[in-house]
């Protein structure tokens, strides 16, 4: 998924913005930068620092494609085509929601019913997060209350992402809104948030539908899927 996000919001950034594509990978990779210093601020700390390290090879243990894999990635590519055609003739500045919205849904669990779950959750999760967005958008924020009101969304979703897929996607969906317009000097714009909510509309409902791809289950392999998903 962040392969489609970076390469996605790099493209629309630079290409509405007056950024060059150099000052806009220098602001990125100093952004990641920072996050992973402060990820490792625990280490100030003598009893994290006593904890034994995991070797290289168990933390990265490289790509594997078992059937499972082949599935997932049969579709990302198919939602990624017919994203791309959706997109291009509603507007090719759009296929990147539509395709993203897609790529999410489809997630890491090769799962049927997993996949019309995400996809409902996405639906009514951004839904949900319109309203949100349209509230800020009353207030029509800017400098560091902008700034304060990104924060607290990003910290909410960390909390909630895991357990609720909706509930995270209520401050997702009006982050992501916000950090797009504000690239483009709008920050708040009810007529760009009424494009994205369609775009993520049709994207999830097509990384929804590929799920029939995956076999139907079994009862017995559907136990053993269940409890795959809730150790996700």
């Amino acid at each position: 998924m962040f392969f489609v996000l970076v390469y996605g919001l790099t493209a629309y950034v630079v290409g509405i913005a007056p950024v060059t594509g150099p000052m806009y990978l220098a602001a990125y990779t100093a952004g990641c930068l920072f996050s992973y210093l402060l990820a490792l601020t625990p280490f100030v700390l003598s009893h994290a620092r006593a904890v034994k390290a995991r070797p290289l090879r168990e933390l990265l243990p490289g790509p594997s494609l078992d059937l499972d894999s082949r599935m997932l990635l049969l579709r990302v590519a198919i939602v990624a085509v017919i994203g791309a055609l959706i997109g291009y003739f509603l507007h090719p500045d759009r296929t990147y929601w539509i395709v993203g919205a897609a790529v999410a849904v489809i997630g890491l669990a090769a799962v049927r019913r997993t996949a019309f779950q995400r996809g409902l959750h996405r639906m009514v999760g951004s839904l949900a997060g319109a309203g949100v967005y349209v509230l800020i958008a009353a207030f029509v924020p800017h400098g560091i209350w902008l700034a304060l009101i990104l924060a607290a969304m990003q910290f909410t979703i960390e909390l909630v992402v895991v357990r609720h897929y909706a509930l995270a996607l209520m401050f997702i969906t009006p982050l992501v809104l916000i950090l797009s317009g504000a690239a483009s000097g709008q920050p708040v714009s009810l007529d760009v948030a009424a494009e994205r909510i369609l775009d993520t509309l049709i994207g999830a409902g097509l990384g929804a539908v590929s799920g029939v791809l995956h076999p139907k289950p079994t009862p017995e392999s559907d136990r053993f899927e269940v409890t795959e998903e809730a150790e996700e």
